[in-house]
């Protein structure tokens, strides 16, 4: 039982430092990947936002607030996906 939690503790341990690996110093295709990434879950927000905002009847602070952020998120991540494609 032992040799077997080892096993997964090492198995685990891998994992974390390639994880670490792939954040500090990813590769262009990863770059590139996370970038574009960040554009679909921008426009994704983007629909969502619209979505929101015509779904609920009446129209309250909660749903604009809600829009609101959607929107801001949307925009923060498409500028982010935007820099990483510029780097990679």
């Amino acid at each position: 039982m032992r040799r077997a939690g080892a096993k997964a503790s090492r198995w685990l341990v891998g994992r974390l430092q390639a994880l670490r690996v792939a954040i500090s110093s990813p590769s262009a295709r990863q770059k590139e990947a996370c970038a574009r990434y960040c554009r679909t879950i921008s426009a994704a927000g983007l629909i969502g936002a619209a979505t929101v905002t015509f779904s609920d009847s009446p129209l309250t602070m909660s749903v604009v607030l809600r829009a609101i952020s959607m929107l801001l998120v949307a925009v923060v991540l498409f500028l982010f996906g935007m820099f990483l494609n510029k780097e990679a």
